[in-house]
């Protein structure tokens, strides 16, 4: 990881959009009852950033932080250089429940952009404004369900492949599916405050299966004009694609026509949000291959966005080259 890895911390409201900051630090030292060696790149110091209240408090006069509440990481070394065992200890708090193989590379990305998207929308969209939400490519997880429980009214699911829907499905009807609970001890710490207990992830799973309940689980084909047909052409507040225009497109051509697509499904002064691999033609998760993508650069995804009628100059943005990763969210004019 070579650029700086923005994370947001529980700070105060109103100010998540200041993304722009730079600052230093080093030795976090040995404290108990556990010990990190050193911050020495942006990985190490999102495992940090997770640590409980009372643990942070050991290391926060050290940390850089200023009043908009970001803490930032200058990352000088790349993730394969870093050899301090931060990320195990972290990994063996009971509290997190944490491993590598449930939150790993885009995903664990995805929980911090989201709901600092969903924080900047509470602030600046009023209730009547963000009522549906849809997420198209969501697969056969319930991120945006959770991330935005708090957004939106109503939140419609829609992926190509039956088998992802099939598993939506058994969510909603409360069958036994994934185990969301380690998803929401993330979204909840990203978000502020101590981990969730038990009790309070299932308040939040409910809230989020209600939210879905009340909106539905479509199937959806980003290469028609007609992305989602059960929706009959209504317009969603709230559009969200994940790492998925990337995986079904072979051409740029196709890529852009595609977006043109999603996009119909969005009201004029909503908001989208994206996520998306960069410069790769493979999304992996550790060491197996999941699909393969279309290679595409960042003014690439600005450009075909920006010829969809989003406000492409003012959208919120994270991108993290030594993630590969861009999470945006623009308004759409």
């Amino acid at each position: 990881m070579n650029s700086s890895t923005l994370l947001p911390s529980p700070g105060p409201p109103g100010v998540l959009d200041d993304f722009q900051m730079s600052c230093r630090f080093s030795n976090l030292g040995n404290h108990s009852p556990e010990s990190f060696d050193s911050v020495s790149c942006g990985a190490c110091f999102y495992f940090i950033y997770m640590i409980l209240d009372h643990y942070k408090a050991s290391y926060i006069t050290q940390l850089c932080e200023d009043n908009s509440g970001i803490l930032v990481c200058p990352s000088t070394m790349d993730e394969s250089q870093c050899h301090c065992q931060n990320r195990a200890l972290v990994y063996n708090l009971p509290e997190f429940a944490l491993n590598s193989d449930a939150i790993e590379d885009g995903t664990r990305v995805s929980l911090f952009a989201l709901p600092v998207f969903a924080q900047l929308m509470l602030q600046t969209m009023r209730p009547s404004e963000r009522e549906t939400l849809l997420d198209i490519g969501a697969g056969p997880t319930v991120y945006s369900a959770l991330c935005f429980r708090d957004v939106s009214k109503r939140v419609h699911l829609a992926d190509y492949v039956e088998r992802n829907l099939d598993v939506l499905r058994k969510w909603v009807r409360n069958e036994e599916t994934i185990d969301w609970v380690p998803t929401i001890k993330m979204i909840k710490r990203t978000e502020g405050g101590p981990v969730p207990t038990e009790k309070v992830c299932e308040e939040v799973e409910e809230k989020a299966r209600g939210l879905v309940k009340s909106g539905g689980i479509h199937f959806a084909d980003v290469h028609q004009e007609v992305v989602v047909p059960e929706l009959d052409g209504k317009q969603v507040d709230i559009l969200v694609s994940i790492f998925t225009l990337e995986s079904a497109c072979r051409n740029y051509e196709e890529y852009c026509r595609c977006a043109q697509n999603m996009m119909r499904n969005l009201r004029s002064g909503g908001r989208f949000v994206l996520g998306s691999v960069l410069e790769d033609d493979e999304y992996n998760s550790g060491r197996q291959t999941i699909f393969h993508l279309l290679n595409l650069r960042e003014q690439m995804i600005l450009d075909a966005l920006s010829a969809c009628g989003l406000d492409v100059a003012n959208a919120k943005k994270y991108v993290l080259d030594g993630e590969g990763v861009m999470f945006l969210m623009a308004t759409k004019l």
